[in-house]
């Protein structure tokens, strides 16, 4: 699989995108992938939107996540020049000041227009940048996709080590950053901060939060653009400069807000087939009292 992908990656990306094209009749039209789920969730998202917007939208989505497909493997083999042409940030030297006075900064994430690419940050500093990721339960391609997101330099810790992790980090002290995605449905059996978040009530992981808060990090959320096909802007903005400082939820609530905010500005650039609310407040308080 990996000596697969990384022929395709040396594909020119005009071919690329031609695949990707392909792959979008495939995908929608025939294979139908998840469909119900994506249209469930668009239709939920937007009342205000007709039927007709829906699926124009649902379409543009569809284009976005073939091309995510391509790009993600176009990451098996990619100079730095090529992936800085690509995936730009457009205030690295406030993150670099930042860190060089010492600061140790989280960032909240979302899988929203392009999440992979940011493994890219690590060519631009010179402190630790690290990763949370889910562990697959193929450990070859699990192994395969730690090295692709590691060739920068950028460190991954799975999800469930991460309070371990991040505690070691600590005594050690210095700076760093750490990223974690925290836009998808926590378990059933998890804690969550619930909010309203496109039209919907919806349960946020608090993991992260708690991270943050416990290591009295400085809290920073990655904001990336589609520029163009296969073009990508990202602003890391400021959320906080201790979150152990802020009131209980405060920063998880200004998360919801600032995703928000992005997927309103380009809907079809977030991932819909992610069956975001399939468990609701009884799902919850359900687990919450099988295991009290």
């Amino acid at each position: 699989m990996k000596t697969l992908f990384s022929l395709i990656a040396r594909l020119p990306w005009c071919v690329l995108f031609a695949l990707s094209d392909f792959f979008y009749v495939i995908v929608y039209y025939i294979a139908r992938y998840r469909r119900k789920v994506v249209r469930k969730n668009l239709v939920n998202s937007f009342p205000e939107k007709d039927l007709k917007s829906i699926i124009k939208l649902e379409k543009k989505f569809y284009h976005h996540f073939c091309d995510l497909f391509v790009e993600t493997i176009k990451l098996f083999h990619i100079s730095v020049p090529e992936i800085q042409k690509h995936f730009k940030f457009t205030n690295i030297d406030e993150i670099k000041a930042s860190l060089a006075a010492g600061d140790r900064l989280f960032m909240f994430s979302a899988h929203h227009a392009s999440w992979e690419y940011l493994i890219s940050l690590s060519i631009y500093i010179d402190f630790p940048s690290i990763h949370f990721y889910k562990q697959l339960t193929n450990k070859t391609f699990d192994a395969m996709m730690l090295e692709m997101r590691e060739q920068f330099g950028s460190i991954s810790i799975e999800t469930n080590n991460g309070m371990r992790e991040l505690a070691k980090r600590d005594k050690e002290g210095g700076a760093y950053i750490t990223c974690f995605i925290v836009d998808q449905a926590p378990l059933p059996q998890s804690r969550q901060y619930w909010t309203k978040f496109l039209n919907q009530d919806t349960p946020f992981i608090f993991t992260a939060e708690r991270m943050a808060r416990k290591f009295s990090y400085k809290a920073c959320y990655s904001r990336v653009v589609k520029v163009k096909r296969g073009y990508y802007e990202v602003t890391i903005l400021p959320m906080c400069d201790n979150v152990a400082n802020t009131a209980q939820n405060e920063i998880t609530q200004m998360y919801a807000e600032m995703l928000e905010a992005d997927i309103r500005n380009q809907p079809e650039c977030y991932l819909w087939s992610h069956n975001r609310w399939k468990y609701s407040r009884k799902d919850y308080e359900k687990s919450s009292s099988n295991n009290s």
